[in-house]
């Protein structure tokens, strides 16, 4: 299918612009619907600060969701393929014993997989370190 002319025309009046480093076509004004009306913006360098950002913004959360999704084991063998080797005991640097009574007296969330196969997420490390997402 051949573009028509006026799309042609509209191709050309709307220049690519590059957002994190890929080519957009550039938008002649963005609306935003907000709660007391309605948001415009024409200039083309804030849109693309706009959406750069949000982008980020984006990236990072799925980072953060990706980390928090990260079980540890309490004992074990290493694994070098997965964080602190899957031992919830690299993660904090402690014992084994250790974890084993933080588990026992409540301070450290798990699940267990079995009898004694205690599994630790990254979520509960947090809570137990003081620095869990809200």
């Amino acid at each position: 299918m051949q573009p028509t002319r006026l799309n042609r025309r509209a191709a050309d009046a709307a220049p690519a612009i590059e957002v994190a480093g890929l080519p957009t076509p550039a938008l002649p004004v963005l609306r935003f619907t907000m709660a007391n009306g309605v948001l415009e913006l024409q200039d083309a360098p804030l849109v693309q600060v706009l959406l750069a950002n949000e982008q980020r913004a984006r990236l990072a959360a799925e980072v953060e969701q990706a980390a928090l999704a990260v079980v540890y084991r309490l004992s074990g063998e290493p694994d070098p393929t997965r964080p602190y080797g899957g031992l919830v005991t690299q993660r904090l640097d402690i014992s084994e014993r250790t974890a084993g009574e933080l588990i026992r007296q409540g301070k450290l969330r798990y699940t267990c997989a079995g009898k004694k196969n205690y599994r630790v997420s990254e979520l509960a490390v947090r809570e137990f370190l003081g620095d869990a997402p809200s």
